[in-house]
């Protein structure tokens, strides 16, 4: 997804991680954390799809989770300040994230045969779960672009995030393979 060339990929994970692990407080550096943000949430994202096509749906949803806790922690970090339906909906779909998971995991456990039920409600929870996930990230994605002091200043991240959200929503779609 994103293409940086070798030696500036070394100073970007380096400032980039510097950023994400600390509150930033230049203008610059909150691009980079953005971008380091971005290129973690790719990776498990990735990982996501790769085991959805085992219908590792436990696995799934630990990824899954590990996005929430990047996106969560960063707005923690660097968006304390922010208030308004932006993070107030950002916060509520979170939540729903949240309870669709736990309900997909006691559906898993319930499971006698150890695999994912294949009923109808079950991909409409995984659905549920996914698209939780999916507005969730926009809202905070949302609120993360609120921090530029000008549009033309956040144009770059508003790309990258864009095409992140457009593929998060496609696994939003049908987060399990059908049977």
């Amino acid at each position: 997804m994103l293409l940086v060339h070798e030696a500036e990929s070394r100073a970007l994970t380096n400032r980039g991680k510097a950023a994400v692990d600390n509150k930033v407080d230049c203008a610059d550096d909150y691009e980079v954390a953005l971008i380091w943000l971005l290129s973690r949430l790719e990776h498990k994202r990735q990982a996501i799809v790769a085991t959805r096509a085992d219908v590792r749906v436990d696995v799934m949803l630990d990824l899954a989770l590990e996005c929430v806790d990047l996106v969560v922690g960063f707005a923690k970090e660097n968006c304390s300040f922010a208030v308004g339906r932006d993070m107030d909906e950002a916060a509520r779909q979170i939540r729903d994230f949240e309870a669709s998971q736990v309900a997909l995991r006691v559906r898993l456990q319930n499971n006698s045969n150890g695999n994912p039920p294949t009923d109808d409600a079950f991909q409409s929870l995984a659905k549920r779960c996914f698209s939780a996930l999916h507005e969730g990230t926009a809202a905070y994605f949302t609120v993360f672009t609120g921090r530029f002091a000008t549009s033309r200043a956040a144009l770059p991240w508003v790309e990258a995030a864009a095409s992140y959200i457009v593929d998060l929503k496609k696994l939003a779609r049908e987060p399990l393979p059908i049977r």
